[in-house]
């Protein structure tokens, strides 16, 4: 406990929690949404053309989208970076923050490989086949990874909410252990 006392006590996380100004909490909780809107939204939006779509159909349309993505995970990182300091007890102690991080870290592996699979730039920017190309993997595993991806993405927004009402301790520092 004793570091999470110390992390709520840094300037920095002090004010995020605090400050009156719209720029603090209520700005970074707005960051994170449209981070989430980008990664999960767009990336689910491929999902679904890949399990909607014939598998003949090119799909470079949608690999214009994952350099939005990334974006949108840059953006999520940093955001969930300073809400994690801002209550670093509320979600380090709480389960069902592991269980959003995991199912983030398999959705976001899911994207890249997607995004290979579909020949589109990678998250480094190299340029996998050509932003025409027809997706070299099998139909089948990629119904499943888009199939998967959606539920990962569920989960992710779901325990992510989740996150607000179901943890034993608020603030490390006021000895808030409920």
């Amino acid at each position: 406990m004793s570091f999470f006392v110390w992390l709520e006590g840094t300037a920095l996380s002090e004010w995020v929690r605090g400050t009156p100004s719209l720029w603090g909490f209520p700005f970074i909780l707005y960051l994170h949404t449209l981070g989430l809107a980008l990664i999960a939204g767009l990336s689910t939006a491929v999902a679904l053309g890949i399990v909607a779509l014939p598998a003949q159909v090119k799909r470079s349309p949608l690999v214009q989208t994952f350099p939005l993505m990334w974006i949108g995970l840059a953006i999520n990182a940093v955001s969930g970076l300073l809400l994690l300091i801002a209550y670093p007890a509320k979600a380090l102690t709480n389960p069902v923050f592991y269980i959003k991080i995991i199912a983030i870290v398999i959705a976001v592996g899911i994207v890249q490989w997607l995004q290979q699979q579909l020949g589109g730039r990678n998250a480094v920017g190299v340029d996998a086949m050509g932003s025409d190309a027809i997706a070299t993997a099998d139909p089948g595993r990629l119904k499943r990874a888009a199939w998967t991806l959606i539920a990962l993405w569920l989960v992710a927004t779901l325990t992510g909410r989740f996150l607000a009402y179901t943890h034993s301790i608020l603030l490390a520092s006021m000895g808030d252990f409920r």
